[in-house]
């Protein structure tokens, strides 16, 4: 199949520059092993441009790259190129070539959606649309995450996404996620992302309006919009009439600026639901998407028509509406009594996209369908919704999650203080209310090691300074052995390298621990996180006690508890993450070193 759309679209691929190669997102080495890299779109993209599509007019680039195409195609293709654009011509030579070597019905599922809507004989096109994979990465492809826990750790947004490619050269390729659906509106962005009161976003007109989720870079995760290059919007849709105001993605599939999207429903030529508004976007440097396609586990790349990738648009923008509203009408407790929770949108109304996914990834043909058959993973499904619960609803709906006055009034944290980590704060790898702020350390390593941690620190801490808080774990696994007469076990004591000498310094009490690695906690945020309960000073116990107790009863022993059963659920999802984070990142085994 590769090999025929190689040959079959050579035209596409000579209007377009051919791959080049860059530096991948790398994650920060951890102590003597290397964690696998992550996939996906970094915010560290220096030339990741400000706007992209949104700004630029319909006789720009777009269209001059789409009418190149078309001219080219008439030389090639004759009189079909007036009903079939080259990706649907390309379309039915997949087709045609799965019906010679594997059948009708073969060819129906690889070309045509797995349920019918192949490009039929006149050119036309049925319901369903076509969709197949393909190896070309070009504007109007579609990135379909595998299936798996690749994305349990972190990035949890990514785990069965889909991402549409609406911009593609050698330097930067942009996409928008079109299966994250938001609680948000126009009108929660002007707090949360510090929006200034002149952006298109915040039009009164706009208020009522959904807000889609469409990826990492620029949007809803951003801590300031001022400190990233502003926010990145845009809007996607599928009216034809609308197409003297839009540029073409794929035949079909516009992009408008949003402020010409607010004029025409302000003016009746449209309907806000016939626009999908994507606040943020996915973005590679030059080279790093066809890298993350060669190592072949995380992403598989899709050629769809508009039908398969927009065709519900407006089903599931009023299916979004219907949920959300129903939602916020139910019935909640006594707002004004205290801790009382106010009725509230959850993952469950706001949709984790993961039937969108699944339709499309079975579009692919019948070895797709087939994993999704063998893909029995659920636990990364629940990681995704408390990603939605924690970063796609906004504040307004969750008080009593919100950031309260500090007990805590210290002017020095002494070395020596220990710290106890909660069980129910550390799933994600950082407690839910900065999901959409900066990483907590200085290694940006995900923390999911530090739940149910005893932790102490290695140097005095003065909070509200510009010091960095140096803690150790005291209850890690082993990691290894000094190389010495003694042989001493090395246990890890956190992600980040500190000093010389391996990485390895001794702790001392009853019997001398030996540690590698440290927690390196970025300024002012060690206090945040004792002040919201995910770490706690521990007053009772001094070192010497907590060295003394068995390494896997710290915890408890430093006053640990799991009291309601809904820390109970937390505490045991919390575990698997611990153990799945060991995993991936040191290559340890924990059920098999505690």
């Amino acid at each position: 199949l590769e090999v025929l759309i190689a040959a079959g679209v050579w035209l596409a691929v000579s209007l377009r520059a051919p791959r080049q190669s860059g530096v991948a997102l790398q994650v920060p080495v951890l102590p003597q092993r290397r964690p696998a890299p992550l996939a996906g779109s970094s915010r560290r993209l220096a030339q990741a441009p400000a706007r992209g599509l949104i700004g630029a007019p319909p006789g720009g680039a777009a269209r001059r790259a789409a009418g190149a195409e078309a001219e080219a195609e008439g030389e090639d293709v004759g009189s079909e190129a007036e009903d079939l654009d080259w990706r649907d011509f390309r379309a039915r030579l997949v087709q045609q070539e799965a019906q010679k070597g594997e059948g009708a019905a073969t060819a129906e599922a690889t070309a045509g959606g797995g349920g019918g809507g192949d490009v039929d004989e006149s050119g036309g096109e049925q319901s369903d649309g076509w969709a197949y994979a393909t190896p070309i990465i070009e504007q109007g492809s579609l990135l379909l995450s595998a299936p798996g826990d690749h994305f349990a750790i972190n990035q949890q947004y990514f785990h069965k996404t889909v991402i549409f490619i609406v911009d593609h050269s050698p330097n930067f390729t942009k996409g928008v996620i079109l299966n994250r659906p938001t609680a948000f509106s126009t009108g929660d962005l002007r707090d949360t992302l510090q929006i200034s009161a002149a952006d298109p976003l915040l039009n009164s007109s706009t208020d009522a309006w959904n807000v889609w989720c469409g990826g990492d870079c620029q949007g809803l995760n951003s801590r300031r919009s001022l400190f990233d290059g502003g926010v990145d919007y845009c809007c996607l849709h599928t009216v034809e009439r609308l197409r003297p105001f839009s540029n073409e993605i794929i035949k079909g599939a516009f992009v408008i600026a949003l402020p010409e999207a607010q004029r025409l429903v302000e003016e009746g030529e449209a309907d806000k639901d016939d626009f999908l508004l994507l606040v943020g976007y996915c973005g590679w440097g030059p080279g790093q998407l066809q890298r993350e396609l060669d190592r072949g586990d995380s992403w598989t790349l899709a050629a769809a028509d508009r039908r398969q990738v927009l065709g519900r648009l407006r089903e599931e923008q009023a299916s979004l509406t219907q949920r959300l509203e129903a939602a916020i009408a139910a019935p909640g407790l006594d707002a004004a009594a205290p801790g009382a929770p106010l009725a509230r949108p959850t993952a469950r109304e706001v949709g984790d996209g993961i039937a969108e996914w699944s339709r499309l990834y079975r579009a692919l043909g019948p070895r797709f369908v087939e994993e999704l058959k063998n893909d029995t993973e659920t636990h990364t499904d629940e990681m995704l919704r408390r990603w939605v619960d924690a970063c796609l609803i906004p504040p307004r709906y969750k008080p009593s999650e919100r950031k309260q006055d500090s007990d805590n009034d210290f002017d020095l944290l002494e070395t020596g203080t220990l710290l106890r980590a909660s069980a129910k704060d550390w799933v994600l790898g950082k407690p839910g209310y900065r999901m959409r702020m900066d990483t907590l350390t200085a290694d940006g390593v995900p923390c999911q090691y530090l739940h149910k941690a005893v932790l102490m620190l290695a140097k005095d801490y003065v909070p509200r300074s510009k010091d960095y808080a140096l803690v150790v774990l005291l209850n890690g696994p082993p990691v290894g052995r000094v190389e010495d007469k003694d042989r001493r076990e090395v246990y890890f004591g956190g992600a980040s390298s500190v000093g010389g000498n391996g990485n390895v310094f001794e702790v001392k009490g009853p019997e001398p621990q030996m540690l590698q690695g440290m927690v390196v906690v970025l300024p002012r945020v060690l206090e945040e996180l004792i002040d919201t309960g995910a770490l706690e000073v521990v007053d009772d116990m001094d070192l010497q006690e907590v060295l003394a107790v068995p390494r896997g009863e710290r915890w408890t022993a430093a006053g640990g508890r799991i009291e309601t059963l809904a820390d109970a659920v937390e505490a045991r999802l919390g575990d698997v993450q611990k153990k799945m984070w060991y995993k991936r990142f040191l290559g340890l085994d924990l059920d098999m070193v505690e």
